[in-house]
């Protein structure tokens, strides 16, 4: 029986967290639903320390098994920009400039297993996986639409600095996975995942900034620019020279990470869960080209035209006066081509997750997720109900704050045919029904062999 203080200090703590989130949330990788859904193997991917239910034997049939799919945009969505004006549509920026953060970030992720498989030895859970990933991320400012808009005359541009470089990092990489969970007591679950990281291509932002200011008293334009990105495996010698097996296999952009989880049952009805993943990096040396600053922040002040040096050199004409000025922008913002090796650190995922299990093989479930992207904590928040039928369905419904987007409703379901688990996961179905009014479009399906655990039956006692 829980005493009620202790309840008091969980629902306290509880919603000062969810607090926390909520105000902070911007973006966030999507799969929260999955989390909850015991009956899936690949739940395995958020906390090392889960196993699937009543399953000794899990195949995951190749490129099948794992098929994971989302897009996201912290800032803006269709409906923001693209509006009715009576029987027709219209661009209206000014509206969706008004919806920006100060800082907004747009994300696309495509997994796809290749091979996974796990099995139980006693109070041990072993697994393995070779997943393909590719993960796009690309930050970019309100300052920057504002500029594009309103010009450099606007009031609240002039005497500011107007950031105008975006982020950027796509990351394609194979990953090899060696599982490992075990029940070390009757309340007590701990899990990892060590991972062998293949890396395929990069292209990397780092330390990249530029500005422009507006001197209120001449309108002076003077731009500062740090220019800083990393690129593997895009240069047109990596393309001429393509052969596949080079490509899948011979590259040297290697990397490791890990994944760390535990689940504890505080009562019959009561577990928590966290975990850590993708604590890790990727070491890229295959045709890499660096494009750096020659003069980290560097400045270049434009004054405009002097209309006099048209008067008094009637050679002179305008094409030659804008060529010199950005010959010496030029000399001045110098990009240096480098070939030199570097390294990449992955997107760390948090969760924290806790449950209340009903008698009827139901539970609700409150996850909160973050990743740390662009040295900032990017959290969300998800409650979900969560359903077990027998053992041939697991369904889920779920409700999830992310990206600044609150309509999305998720759903879950894992459907057993004898040995055969088909499974369909979204956080937003709404996305798919109206796209235009949605920030997240997420979907993860895929098809298992799993092997249920029969428990023998027991001999009655013998008159």
């Amino acid at each position: 029986m829980l005493k009620p203080s202790f309840v008091k200090k969980i629902i306290c703590s509880s919603a000062v967290l969810l607090s926390l989130f909520i105000h902070h949330t911007l973006n966030a990788q999507q799969d929260y639903m999955l989390y909850n859904m015991q009956a899936v193997p690949q739940r395995m991917y958020a906390n090392p320390s889960f196993r699937p239910t009543d399953t000794t034997i899990f195949i995951g049939l190749p490129v099948l098994s794992s098929e994971y799919f989302s897009f996201g945009n912290s800032g803006f969505k269709y409906s923001d920009l693209i509006r009715p004006d009576g029987d027709s549509l219209k661009a209206d920026v000014a509206n969706m400039i008004s919806k920006l953060a100060k800082e907004n970030y747009l994300s696309l992720s495509y997994h796809m297993d290749l091979l996974s498989f796990g099995f139980g030895l006693k109070n041990n859970y072993f697994s393995f996986n070779a997943t393909e990933r590719v993960d796009i991320r690309f930050g970019y400012s309100k300052d920057f639409f504002n500029f594009l808009w309103l010009g450099n005359g606007d009031p609240s541009t002039i005497g500011q600095p107007v950031n105008l470089a975006p982020s950027l990092n796509i990351i394609h990489y194979r990953e090899y996975g060696f599982g490992w969970s075990r029940h070390i007591n009757d309340k007590l679950t701990v899990g990892a995942k060590l991972k062998y990281l293949y890396g395929e291509e990069n292209v990397s932002t780092e330390n990249t900034s530029a500005s422009l200011t507006t001197d209120p008293n001449d309108f002076a334009l003077t731009g500062q620019a740090n220019i800083d990105v990393n690129t593997s495996g895009v240069t047109n010698n990596a393309f001429n020279n393509f052969n596949v097996m080079n490509y899948l296999f011979k590259k040297k952009n290697g990397g490791a990470a890990i994944d760390l989880g535990a689940t504890y049952k505080y009562t019959d009805n009561i577990t928590f869960s966290g975990s850590l993943t993708d604590l890790g990096f990727i070491t890229w040396n295959t045709d890499v080209t660096n494009y750096e600053s020659h003069n980290a922040n560097a400045s270049f002040t434009y004054n405009g035209i002097d209309l006099d040096q048209f008067i008094n050199n009637k050679s002179l004409n305008f094409g030659t006066v804008m060529t010199n000025t950005l010959d010496s922008a030029k000399k001045i913002f110098k990009i240096d081509t480098l070939h030199h090796s570097y390294t990449t650190m992955l997107t760390a995922q948090m969760y924290l997750g806790a449950n209340y299990m009903f008698p009827w093989k139901g539970n609700a479930g409150i996850l909160l997720h973050g990743e740390i992207y662009d040295q900032a904590l990017h959290p969300s928040v998800t409650l979900s109900y969560n359903q077990t039928v027998g053992r041939w369905l697991t369904a889920s419904l779920g409700y999830s704050i992310y990206n600044r987007s609150y309509n999305n409703i998720g759903f879950g379901m894992a459907h057993n045919l004898g040995p055969v688990q088909l499974y369909f996961i979204s956080d937003n179905v709404l996305g798919f029904f109206m796209p235009q009014n949605a920030q997240n479009i997420m979907f993860h399906f895929g098809l298992n062999i799993s092997f249920v655990h029969k428990r023998p039956a027991q001999k009655k006692a013998q008159l």
